[in-house]
C-alpha cells in the first residue's frame, strides 16, 4: 500500500483502509526496512483518495513518504489462533502464517506439501501481499512428510521478504517442535530478532538447520537431532549472515 505525503502527520491514502484507533506499520520502499509505526487518529472520508492523520509520523517514515509502503496492522488477520489441526496433502503448504500475535499450538503439518510444513513471515516482493511477523508462540507441534525439497527452503520456515532477507520478524517462540522425515531442509531461521527456540527434535534424512540474520534469547533448551536407528547424529547448523544468542549448542548430540 502506498502513500503520499501531505504534512508531517497525515498523509494520503492511495489504496487500503484505516480507521482511528488502527496501527500502521511503515516500510521504505524496494527493500521494506522497518521504518516505524503510527496510530491512526482521524480519515477524512470527504476526500478521494482519502486523507488519514496519524498520532506522529517518524522521521524516517517523513524523510521518504513520497515513496514508502505501510501496511494495517489491524487487518492483516492479527491476534488469532491455530489449534489441534492436521492438515494433510496440501499443494502448498500446512500452514502459512503471515499474521502476529497469534498462538499456533498442538498441531500436525502433514505430508507431501510443495512449500513448506509451516511458513512464517511475510511476502512483499512476490505477491504485495503481508507484513512481517510479530509476538507468535509456537508450541508442541509436529511437522512431517515434507517431501518437496525442490519448492521448500526447509520444512520449518521463520524468514523475510526475497528482498529483506537481513530483519523485520520480532518477538518469536518456538518451543516443542518435532520434525520428521522431510526430504527438505528441516528448519530454517531468518531476518528476526529476539527469538526463543527450545526443545526440538528433528529427524534424518533432511536434517539440516539454518540460522541466517538471527537474534536468539533465553535459554536455548533441547535441540538435537534421533537418527533413524536408535538416538544418534549431530545437529548441522548452517550459519549465514549475523547470528547472535544461539551459543554452543546450535551443535548437539541427542
Amino acid at each position: 500500500m502506498r502513500g503520499v505525503g501531505s504534512s508531517v502527520n497525515s498523509f494520503i491514502l492511495l489504496t487500503g483502509e484505516a480507521i482511528p484507533g488502527d496501527v500502521l506499520r511503515f516500510y521504505s520502499h524496494g527493500n521494506y526496512d522497518v521504518l516505524g509505526t503510527a496510530s491512526v487518529t482521524s480519515v477524512s472520508l470527504q476526500s478521494t483518495p482519502l486523507e488519514i492523520t496519524v498520532n506522529y509520523l517518524p522521521q524516517e517514515v517523513q524523510d521518504v513518504v513520497d515513496n514508502a509502503y505501510w501496511t494495517n496492522q489491524m487487518r492483516v488477520g492479527s491476534d488469532f489462533n491455530v489449534l489441534n489441526t492436521h492438515t494433510t496433502g496440501n499443494r502448498g503448504r500446512g500452514a502459512n502464517i503471515k499474521a502476529s500475535d497469534g498462538l499456533i499450538a498442538n498441531n500436525l503439518f502433514f505430508e507431501g506439501v510443495a512449500y513448506g510444513d509451516l511458513d512464517l513471515g511475510p511476502e512483499f516482493s512476490s505477491w504485495s501481499e503481508a507484513d512481517y511477523v510479530h509476538n507468535l508462540t509456537i508450541i508442541n507441534n509436529t511437522v512431517r512428510d515434507c517431501n518437496y525439497p525442490s519448492k521448500a527452503a526447509a520444512a520449518v520456515m521463520l524468514h523475510g521478504d526475497g528482498d529483506n532477507p537481513m530483519d523485520g520478524n520480532t518477538n518469536i517462540t518456538i518451543n516443542g517442535l518435532t520434525i520428521a522425515n522431510t526430504t527438505a531442509s528441516n528448519l530454517y531461521i531468518g531476518a528476526s530478532e529476539a527469538v526463543s527456540l527450545d526443545d526440538v527434535w528433528e529427524s534424518w534424512p533432511g536434517a539440516v538447520a539454518t540460522f541466517e540474520n538471527v537474534s536468539f534469547k533465553g535459554a536455548m533448551g533441547n535441540r538435537c537431532i534421533e537418527g533413524k536407528i536408535g538416538k544418534q547424529g549431530i545437529m548441522i547448523a548452517t550459519l549465514e549472515g549475523t547470528v547472535n544468542g544461539l551459543g554452543e549448542s546450535a551443535v548437539a548430540m541427542c
